[in-house]
C-alpha cells in the first residue's frame, strides 16, 4: 500500500506538456512557411515584380527602346541560360526571340495585336530581289547622307568606344598573389643555399600550402572577371552616348545593312564604333529576317512595331531616322527625332516600273500584275514635312537608271510589294504582240525597266 501512494504521488509532481508545444511538433513548423513565395493567381497583379526566387540576369545592357507599355528606359537582360528579355524599371518585360529581336507590338497590345505587315513570302521575295543589286544606287546615296551626317557631328565632338583590355594588369596581379611554387621558384631566405630538403613535407602541410594555392587562383579568377564586368559595363555606357539610326518600316533589313556597313560598324585598326543601329517593322516576318541579318554582325537592335503609330523610343534620342518606300507618322518622328537630327525619305518616282506597269495582266508577264503608283511623291513628302514647321529640306535628289530583269527577278519584284495583294491567274487576252515581244525580244528573255527614286533629306528644327 505504501509503494502505491509512493506511485500515484510521483505521477501528480509530473507535468504533462502539450502536445502542440513539444520540440519538434508541428507547432514549431510555421517558421519554415515565412520563407515561401506565394504565387500569383489570376487576380494578381501582372506588373508586380518577379519573386526574389527567380533567376537574375547575368549581364544587363543598354536598349534604344522605350518601354512600350509605360514609355520608360528598358535595359536587355541575358540571363545564364541564354534566353533574353527588355525590362524597364517598373517591370514590364518583352522576351527577346532566339533570332535577337523582340515583339513590342504584340507587349503594347496586350498580347493580342495583329500584325498588318509583309508576309514571309513577301519579305524573301524582297530579300532576292534587293540582294541581287538591282537598287543599290539609291543604298549607296543614302548610306551616303547618313556618312555625312555622322561625320559632321563627329566634327562637333567625337566619341571614343575604345575598349580597355581587361586582361592586361590582372594577369601580372594574378602572379603576385600566387605562391612562388606555382610557378616553379624555391624562396629563399638569408642565410640558406638553394638545396632540397631532406626532410620531406608531412601530409598536413602539403595539404596546407595545396589549399593557399587554389584560394590564390579563386581570387585571381574572380579579380579577372570584375574587371571583364567593369569593362563590359564601360563599353556599354560609351555605346549609350553614340548617334543612334534608326529604320522606320526596316524590311528585311537591306536598307540599314547597307548604312551601317557604309560607315564603318567597327573600326579594326582603332576600335572605334562610330554608331548604333535599331529598326522596326510591323511584320513579325521583316523583323526575324533583319535580326538575322543585322543583330549578330552590326549590334543592331530589331522589333516588331508600327512605324505609323505611337513610336517605341524616348523624345529626341534619334539621330538619323530612315523611312524608304515605307508610311510613317510625321508627328511622331518630329518627338523623337533630336534636334539637328536628320531624317532621309525614299519614295518612288513618277517613272518607277512604267514598262511593267505597261504590261500588267500580259502574257509577257505570265499575268503578274503590278498596280498603279501615286503620283507626285515628291511634293507629297515635302509638304507632309513642313507642314508645322517641324523640319527644313536640306536635300533632294533624283535617281534614275534602267534595270535589265529576268522573269524570275519581275517575279520577286511583283511579289515583295503591294502589288503581291493583287495577284491573280487571269491574264489580258487583249494584249499586243508588241507587249509580249517587248518581253521575249531578248535571247536572254530579259526586259529593260526604269528604276526611279527621289530621296529627301529634312533636318529636324
Amino acid at each position: 500500500a505504501r509503494r502505491a501512494m509512493a506511485t500515484l504521488s510521483a505521477f501528480s509532481r509530473v507535468r504533462v506538456i502539450p502536445r502542440a508545444r513539444r520540440a519538434g511538433s508541428v507547432a514549431l513548423r510555421p517558421r519554415l512557411a515565412s520563407r515561401c513565395v506565394p504565387r500569383a493567381s489570376a487576380g494578381d497583379d501582372e506588373d508586380a515584380s518577379p519573386p526574389a526566387a527567380a533567376a537574375a540576369p547575368v549581364r544587363t545592357t543598354h536598349s534604344a527602346f522605350a518601354c512600350p507599355v509605360c514609355g520608360g528606359a528598358t535595359r536587355r537582360a541575358v540571363y545564364a541560360s541564354g534566353s533574353a528579355s527588355l525590362r524597364c524599371d517598373a517591370g514590364h518585360a518583352s522576351d527577346v526571340a532566339k533570332e535577337g529581336h523582340v515583339n513590342l507590338l504584340a507587349a503594347k497590345g496586350g498580347g493580342r495585336k495583329r500584325a498588318t505587315g509583309d508576309t514571309n513570302e513577301m519579305v524573301q521575295a524582297r530579300r532576292r530581289f534587293l540582294d541581287a543589286g538591282h537598287y543599290a544606287d539609291a543604298a549607296e546615296i543614302i548610306a551616303e547622307g547618313v556618312a555625312r551626317y555622322l561625320a559632321s557631328r563627329a566634327r562637333g565632338g567625337a566619341v571614343d568606344g575604345a575598349v580597355d583590355d581587361p586582361t592586361g594588369d590582372e594577369h601580372a596581379s594574378e602572379d603576385d598573389d600566387v605562391p612562388n611554387a606555382r610557378r616553379g621558384e624555391r624562396s629563399l631566405t638569408p642565410g640558406t643555399t638553394d638545396t632540397k630538403k631532406k626532410e620531406k613535407k608531412s601530409a598536413r602541410a602539403e595539404r596546407l600550402a595545396a589549399n593557399k594555392r587554389r584560394d590564390a587562383r579563386v581570387k585571381a579568377d574572380r579579380r579577372l572577371a570584375s574587371a571583364k564586368r567593369e569593362a563590359l559595363d564601360r563599353q556599354d555606357a560609351l555605346n549609350a552616348t553614340l548617334p543612334l539610326v534608326v529604320d522606320f518600316g526596316c524590311g528585311e533589313g537591306y536598307w540599314l545593312g547597307v548604312v551601317a556597313e557604309r560607315v564603318s560598324a567597327i573600326d579594326e585598326n582603332e576600335k572605334k564604333v562610330t554608331a548604333r543601329f535599331a529598326g522596326i517593322d510591323a511584320s513579325p516576318a521583316a523583323a526575324k529576317a533583319a535580326a538575322r541579318r543585322l543583330s549578330s554582325r552590326y549590334g543592331a537592335e530589331i522589333a516588331v512595331g508600327d512605324a505609323q503609330r505611337e513610336l517605341d523610343f524616348a523624345d529626341g534620342v534619334v539621330d538619323v531616322a530612315l523611312s524608304v518606300f515605307a508610311p510613317r507618322n510625321v508627328k511622331e518622328l518630329a518627338r523623337v527625332v533630336k534636334k539637328n537630327g536628320t531624317v532621309i525619305v525614299a519614295s518612288p518616282g513618277d517613272t518607277h516600273l512604267n514598262e511593267l506597269r505597261a504590261l500588267s495582266g500580259t502574257r509577257a508577264l505570265r499575268g503578274m500584275r503590278v498596280i498603279d503608283a501615286a503620283m507626285g511623291k515628291r511634293a507629297k513628302v515635302l509638304e507632309t514635312f513642313l507642314r508645322d514647321d517641324a523640319f527644313e529640306l536640306v536635300a533632294d535628289v533624283g535617281s534614275v537608271g534602267v534595270m535589265r530583269l529576268g522573269l524570275d527577278d519581275v517575279a520577286s519584284l511583283v511579289n515583295m510589294g503591294p502589288s503581291a495583294f493583287h495577284q491573280g491567274n487571269e491574264t489580258n487576252d487583249n494584249d499586243s504582240s508588241d507587249a509580249v515581244s517587248a518581253f521575249e525580244a531578248d535571247d536572254d528573255d530579259v526586259i529593260d525597266v526604269t528604276r526611279a527614286f527621289v530621296i529627301q533629306t529634312f533636318r529636324r528644327k
